[in-house]
């Protein structure tokens, strides 16, 4: 085969091309001539490798036979962010309020924690600046789900709670275990002729009191039984007021005959006697003749009035 170039003259060049039309060894192994080579634009523009060239032959020996365009293909190294679906980076923060939650800059997809309310929201594609670009996060109700296995409207029995070895009593199983106890371990007070205290009596500020009386007056006044279970304001004026059975109305059906009455205004320490006002108590022994001096109580302090109406009376001459 002859070399040429723009040097050689015509002659030269015509032999040479027919140098290319006679000899095979110019030809391809796919049988190219020089018609093929100077006139065939398929042959030009083939992308198929007519020519069989290995990856090898080019350098690219260890680079794997694998579409890059399937994700599912690829199992190792570094994805193409063209492959790989949208992705939110979500940012967490705590709000004290609204205007704080409206204030900060954030982006769809974070969320927000109220401390003020105890919720939940995630922001979502608005620009309103309200609250109403962000949504609120479902949280499951406060509700017990199922007790002893039970869900829905459940109603326990005594059965579903134990302790391990027995189960929960009921209020009729605790007063029935009482009764119980209290009928072994206590006398019946009315039958027990010989009754004693274990210690000291502590009335609590309370006191001795009859209940299912008439009583006359109003609470704290002073009176006496003037009938079978009733009971009128007393006076130390009037003798048949004053010495019989004396009493504090506590209630308009009930008497304290004994014990501690809470009162305002008494005279810490002082002795009351019945007053010759009807009802009333006075720390002044009446004086007028015909006066009944009777002493109904002391006082404790202030407003605790010791009731302990004195047996005896005497009448002012």
């Amino acid at each position: 085969m002859v070399n040429y170039n723009s040097t050689h003259t015509g002659a030269e060049i015509d032999s040479a091309i027919d140098d290319v039309a006679s000899n095979t060894t110019h030809r391809t192994s796919a049988g190219t001539d020089h018609s093929d080579v100077g006139l065939n634009n398929s042959h030009r523009t083939s992308t198929s490798n007519p020519h069989s060239v290995t990856k090898t032959q080019v350098g690219l020996g260890n680079v794997p036979n694998t579409d890059c365009t399937n994700a599912s293909n690829i199992t190792t190294g570094t994805l193409s962010s063209a492959v790989l679906p949208p992705v939110a980076l979500t940012t967490v923060a705590v709000y004290a309020s609204e205007a704080a939650m409206l204030a900060a800059t954030t982006e769809e997809g974070d969320v927000g924690v109220r401390s003020d309310q105890g919720k939940s929201y995630m922001r979502n594609s608005g620009s309103s600046g309200t609250m109403s670009d962000w949504t609120e996060l479902q949280t499951p109700t406060d509700t017990v789900l199922s007790v002893n296995t039970k869900t829905g409207t459940v109603t326990l029995t005594q059965d579903d709670i134990g302790d391990g070895s027995t189960y929960v009593r009921t209020e009729n199983n605790l007063t029935d275990a009482l009764a119980a106890a209290i009928s072994s371990a206590l006398q019946n007070v009315v039958e027990d002729t010989t009754p004693q205290l274990g210690g000291n009596l502590d009335l609590n500020s309370k006191g001795i009191i009859i209940t299912g009386q008439t009583v006359g007056g109003s609470d704290g006044n002073l009176v006496y039984l003037s009938a079978a279970n009733t009971w009128s304001q007393a006076d130390a004026d009037a003798e048949s007021t004053c010495k019989g059975m004396l009493g504090i109305r506590v209630s308009a059906t009930s008497v304290m005959v004994q014990g501690i009455y809470t009162t305002t205004g008494l005279t810490a320490g002082a002795i009351y006697y019945a007053s010759t006002t009807a009802g009333g108590i006075t720390t002044t022994a009446p004086s007028g003749t015909g006066d009944i001096v009777r002493i109904i109580g002391y006082a404790l302090s202030t407003t605790q009035l010791f009731v302990d109406p004195d047996k005896t009376y005497v009448e002012v001459a």
